[in-house]
């Protein structure tokens, strides 16, 4: 059976209830820290070589977001105070982590190269809009425009581009969750990716659609002039994460977690069901040869 999205949602609340310092902390303040150090770190490598920065960054991200992954997924799963546990994860996890960031920065590539004459006609716009000329001739705009329109992509052209586009939108969304499956199990990038295709099957409607649910939430956060994200962005982030345990139970895939197991609508329910996957956390970490 499916969850709907106010279950997943309830069970993100459920999650949060009590332990909004935490979630705020990892979800929100962490990845602020993290965007901060890497642009350090990309201010000062840009200074010897501009290329770096946009590579290094492609990985210092991939490690931010395992990491924080690892932290969200124990708050899902209703162990806040495990958060700090082997929060870096292994060494594993991060190379893997590294290596889903290669694999989308190469999807990345594909989609430019095949798009290219599109992002030549953004890059003239952009271009044009910063310029002097533009500023001082109000109609370079317009003239911009029918220069376009003289030189419109066929319609072929425009067909398979929407077909190739929608393609790739899919494809995104069901390997989407490989980045948690990683953090959550330190699977190897190719089974992540197989993983992620498994529990995304038949869902990736859901998956697109989710994130619309919020915009209610994302109102809040204009009319109170940004204050409301302190709230809003660890809660989204903590539903995307019930999203993928939904997902994981709804699939039946399994994976062996180095958190702690998924939470069933069942333990959300039962008193004692969370205590004893706590006690199977305790004792069956397979983290905790890490540093040895």
């Amino acid at each position: 059976m499916r969850a709907s999205y106010s279950e997943i949602k309830n069970n993100a609340k459920l999650a949060m209830k009590g332990h909004i310092g935490e979630a705020i902390l990892v979800a929100l303040i962490l990845p602020i820290a993290f965007s901060m150090i890497g642009s350090f770190i990309n201010n000062i490598l840009g200074a010897v070589q501009w290329s770096i920065p946009a590579f290094l960054a492609t990985f210092t991200n991939a490690i931010a977001t395992y990491i924080t992954l690892r932290m969200i997924i124990k708050i899902v799963r209703h162990k806040p105070d495990k958060i700090f546990f082997n929060f870096l994860g292994t060494k594993k996890g991060i190379l893997n982590s590294m290596g889903f960031a290669l694999v989308t920065l190469s999807f990345g590539l594909v989609y430019i190269i095949v798009f290219w004459e599109y992002f030549e006609i953004l890059w003239d716009l952009m271009s044009l809009l910063r310029s002097d000329f533009f500023t001082s001739n109000p109609g370079a705009l317009e003239d911009w425009v029918n220069d376009l329109i003289i030189k419109e992509p066929s319609a072929f052209s425009l067909i398979f581009t929407a077909i190739y586009s929608i393609i790739i939108l899919i494809i995104s969304l069901r390997i989407s969750f490989a980045t948690y499956i990683i953090a959550d199990s330190d699977l190897n990038v190719f089974e992540a990716l197989k993983k992620s295709w498994n529990i995304t099957r038949g869902n990736w409607w859901r998956i697109f659609f989710f994130p619309l649910s919020f915009i209610l939430w994302i109102f809040a956060i204009i009319f109170t002039f940004g204050l409301a994200i302190i709230y809003v962005g660890p809660y989204i982030a903590i539903a995307q994460g019930a999203l993928y345990d939904a997902l994981l139970l709804e699939s039946g895939e399994e994976i062996d977690s180095g958190n702690v197991e998924p939470i069933t609508v069942e333990d959300l329910t039962d008193e004692n069901a969370l205590d004893e996957k706590e006690d199977t956390f305790d004792k069956n970490d397979p983290f905790e040869n890490y540093y040895e």
